[in-house]
């Protein structure tokens, strides 16, 4: 398997199960995990984008510390795939648009939480390596997604 082929898998799985786990190590230096829901973008194989509250203490803990992983799971666990990279915290307008059109029917939970505030940013996690698992089959890989690597 290659880089385009692990982006593949990225894509299919998002299709999928639709969401994923955002590990990431708030103010005190604990890990933390949050339920996200993640997408690619057309034309942009080298990052997910997902969306948050500008308000809400992971954004913080983002400035802080922009390290994150990403768990991805296949809905019957035979796939598993972790994501190492960078986010950024974007506040484009047609970037939100774009993300709006691609999982703006998946965000309800989202919604829910946030329904004081309609506001939003984008977190754009660059992609630097993934480890895709097999569990059934003994498939273990790792892959450089760095961009130009």
């Amino acid at each position: 398997m290659n880089k385009q082929d692990v982006l593949r898998k990225i894509e299919s799985i998002l299709e999928d199960a639709g969401t994923g786990l955002l590990a990431m190590i708030d103010s005190s230096g604990y890990p933390r995990m949050r339920w996200m829901t993640p997408s690619l973008l057309k034309g942009n194989n080298q990052a997910l984008y997902a969306v948050t509250s500008p308000n809400f203490q992971k954004i913080k803990d983002l400035e802080k510390n922009p390290h994150v992983e990403w768990m991805l799971q296949s809905p019957s666990l035979s796939e598993i795939l972790t994501i190492n990279g960078r986010i950024n915290i974007i506040d484009n307008p047609s970037l939100k648009l774009e993300i709006l059109e691609n999982i703006g029917n998946k965000l309800t939970m989202f919604w829910r939480v946030n329904s004081k505030n309609d506001s939003f940013v984008v977190l754009e996690t660059v992609m630097e390596s993934a480890f895709y698992f097999v569990p059934m089959k003994g498939i273990v890989e790792t892959f450089n997604l760095k961009v130009g690597e």
